[in-house]
Formats: C-alpha cells, sequence, structure tokens
C-alpha cells in the first residue's frame, strides 16, 4: 500500500484525496488541517487528522502532497525532506526566490524526488499543442501565448479571492496564478530574456493587483504573451506560432492546426478534440509513480523556482514600468 499524507486539506486538498484514493494500492493515510470545517469534511471521509503537520510527516508515508497557502510552502517542504518523504507542492514553491533556494537546496541533500503541481503541464490540450512543435509539424518557434481567466470574480464586484485579499498567504493574484501559464509558456519557449509587464485592479483599493498582461522574450528569439486575471469570465485559450503552421486551442474543446502553404488564405485545419479539464487525475497518477519509482518527477523544484524568478520579474516590471531582464 501506498500512503500519501495531504497538509492544507482545502478545497485542493480535498480534490486531490479523493483523485489519490480512487488509484489502485494508494490510502490516504493522514491530513493536517486547522480549519474546523475542512477537519469535519476529513472526518466523513474516515481519514485521520493531525492538526500539527509534523505529527502527519511522524507517520510512515510514502508521499506528501502539501496544499496550504504558498507562504507555508517551505517548512512544509523542508520538515518533509527531513523526514526523507518525496513530496507534490502545490504551486507556487515559495514567495521568494531566497525560500525556493532554501528548498532546493534541501531537497538535493537528501536525493528525495520532488514534484510540484503545475498541472498545465499535465493538460491534454496543451501537450498536443507542444506536441505538433516537439514533432516538427510547426517549424521553428515563433510566437506563443497562454490566457487564463479563472472566473471567480473581482473585488470591485464584491468577490473576495483569498489569493487577492490575502497576499501575505497568496504572494498575490499574479504570484499566486499566473505562474501557472508563465510555467507552460517557459517549457514551450525556453530561457527568459526580459519581460514586460502590466496589472490590474477591478477597484483601487483591492488589496493587490487581480490580473496581469505580460510579454516574454526569449533568448531563443521567440516571443510570447501571457493574460492571467480573477475575472468572473472563465477561460484558457493558447497557440502556439511557427514557421510551417499554428497550433491553437480555445474553449470550444479543440485543438486545431493550420499549416503554412505559401498561399494567402489557404489551406484547412486540422481538428482535434481535446480536453483541458481533469489534469488533476493525471498529476495524482504521476506522483505516486515517481514515489513508487515508475517515473521521474515531470516537474522539479528548479523549474518551479525559475517559473517564480520570471512572474517576480513581470511584476517588477509592472511596478517600474520598464523592461527587465533576467
Amino acid at each position: 500500500m501506498t500512503n500519501i499524507g495531504i497538509i492544507g486539506f482545502g478545497r485542493m486538498g480535498q480534490l486531490m484525496a479523493e483523485l489519490f484514493n480512487q488509484i489502485k494500492g494508494v490510502r490516504v493515510a493522514g491530513v493536517a488541517e486547522i480549519a474546523s470545517a475542512n477537519i469535519r469534511v476529513a472526518e466523513a471521509y474516515g481519514i485521520p487528522v493531525y492538526t500539527d503537520y509534523r505529527d502527519l510527516l511522524d507517520q510512515p508515508l510514502e508521499g506528501v502532497y502539501v496544499a496550504t497557502p504558498n507562504a507555508l510552502h517551505k517548512e512544509n517542504v523542508l520538515a518533509a525532506a527531513e523526514r526523507g518523504i518525496p513530496t507534490l507542492c502545490e504551486k507556487p514553491i515559495a514567495l521568494t526566490l531566497a525560500d525556493a533556494d532554501e528548498m532546493m537546496q534541501a531537497v538535493e541533500t537528501t536525493g528525495l524526488p520532488t514534484v510540484v503541481n503545475f498541472k498545465f503541464r499535465f493538460s491534454e490540450a496543451l501537450e498536443r499543442l507542444r506536441a505538433y512543435l516537439a514533432g516538427g509539424e510547426l517549424g521553428d518557434l515563433l510566437a506563443c501565448w497562454l490566457r487564463t481567466f479563472r472566473g471567480y470574480g473581482f473585488y470591485g464586484a464584491g468577490v473576495r479571492h483569498r489569493a487577492v485579499v490575502r497576499p501575505d498567504l497568496s504572494g498575490g493574484w499574479v504570484v499566486h496564478h499566473a505562474v501557472h501559464a508563465t510555467d507552460w509558456l517557459v517549457f514551450i519557449g525556453g530561457p527568459v530574456a526580459s519581460v514586460v509587464g502590466r496589472t490590474f485592479r477591478s477597484v483601487s483599493d483591492a488589496p493587490s493587483p487581480e490580473g496581469m498582461f505580460g510579454l516574454l522574450n526569449f533568448a531563443g528569439g521567440a516571443v510570447a504573451h501571457l493574460a492571467d486575471s480573477v475575472v468572473g469570465y472563465r477561460e484558457r485559450a493558447a497557440g502556439i506560432v511557427g514557421t510551417l503552421g499554428t497550433a491553437t486551442y480555445d474553449k470550444g474543446g479543440l485543438v486545431r492546426f493550420h499549416a503554412e502553404t505559401g498561399t494567402p488564405e489557404s489551406g484547412e485545419d486540422v481538428l482535434t478534440p481535446a480536453s483541458d479539464h481533469g489534469s488533476e487525475h493525471a498529476v495524482a497518477r504521476h506522483f505516486v509513480a515517481v514515489v513508487r519509482g515508475e517515473k521521474e518527477p515531470r516537474v522539479s523544484l528548479q523549474e518551479g523556482r525559475y517559473a517564480l524568478k520570471v512572474v517576480l520579474a513581470l511584476i517588477e516590471s509592472a511596478e517600474t514600468g520598464v523592461v527587465v531582464k533576467l
């Protein structure tokens, strides 16, 4: 039996607990939580609850999922590393690069496998886009984009997403959520040379920005556009433009490939149905395979640190109004 612990039993902790328990030979052996409402949910599932996460980590576990507020990720991962427990860490891995470095050093010292939950890497639709590029159908990369509108709602409309309201815990909405899109764009385009970022709020007294539009200039010469917001409209759209063709995905559930034909407005789109939902299932299965020694981590702490570095550069650009070089 593969025993998995969960630190933080909010929405994501509860979702992943259900998914872990669906995997053959896996059991959620315990959760660490202090909120009474979440404790009641765990008890209803029959999952042991520990109010001190260190007590959970002292149990016989093959892996632990860290789903606490972002500001707590470092101490949770360090404590797991001290006990030799592989970790699936929510994004962002930390709020500062110094904290990320400390986490990386601890994990590298122990040699433990650690996976970062950048679920866009596990999306069927986004993986189909990447496959067009990797397979050569798109030619050389020219540009890519990813637009993610969360569908939650603006502070000015009376909605209070915790990542917006508590930037001390989340890092603010941009660090909390735009890091997803940042990681995928870096995954496609490689190292970033410079960035330009602009943030926005629905009202001036919103505790942190509620959206980011950004431009990433890759060291290889390509460019990327990022758009991310807590806005009430929900959408995810992405695309990759190459010298030989373009591949796109939008909320219609289709990946479109259009080859460059050399004739204006000619050629037909190749349409492939693809889902952008359920990537959490793939993340859960991947982490279990990693702790069982069947696979290597697809997203490392080093990659988590780099995505954080780029997001922080985008925020610096938004605050200063200048291009930021990495």
